[in-house]
């Protein structure tokens, strides 16, 4: 009888330590996940951006919830950029938790993808933490600052713990 309860003690012990570990294993994978999401995310708007022109971007009138521009190419016969017809709009949209990417080729939407899990506004001229909302279009536009900070939280819940990565790339705009 005592080795009965002795052996219940340390198998329900070891069954603990187990789901710990799983719990422990699925945390941290899911952190990985979460951090590799948002930084894929800046990546994906930096890129573009760097392909965008500054009068571009600010004659659409930007905000902390939507960009869109043209898009420039390399002519190697001029040897100098030329402008397409191809435009990329990021629109956020808060109640969602939504980021959507459109390429527009010819005034029509040729490719869109979605981002969820976005929990704030992803475009900033300046950032100081996660609850600035600041964004001086004419800051952007000016000669002097042509920086556009992507801002780009990500949430997820698991195991009825709130995990979340917040990561901040400067992108300077260099084309004009």
């Amino acid at each position: 009888m005592v080795v009965t309860l002795i052996m219940i003690v340390i198998f329900g012990s070891l069954l603990m330590a187990l789901h710990v570990g799983q719990i422990s294993t699925e945390v941290g994978s899911s952190k990985v996940d979460l951090e590799a999401q948002a930084r894929m995310v800046a990546d994906w708007i930096a890129k573009d951006v760097r392909q965008c022109i500054p009068s571009e971007l600010c004659a659409n009138v930007p905000t902390t919830d939507y960009v869109k521009f043209n898009l420039w190419d390399w002519d190697n016969t001029s040897l100098s950029q030329v402008q397409t017809d191809e435009y990329v709009e990021y629109e956020y949209d808060n109640a969602t938790a939504n980021l959507t990417r459109r390429h527009i080729a010819g005034g029509v939407i040729d490719n869109e993808q979605n981002f969820t899990g976005i929990t704030m506004s992803p475009f900033y001229t300046s950032y100081t933490d996660e609850t600035t909302n600041d964004f001086d279009y004419s800051e952007l536009c000016a000669t002097s600052n042509r920086t556009l900070i992507v801002a780009i939280k990500k949430e997820k819940t698991i195991w009825n713990r709130d995990l979340n990565f917040t990561t901040v790339k400067e992108v300077r705009i260099r084309n004009e």
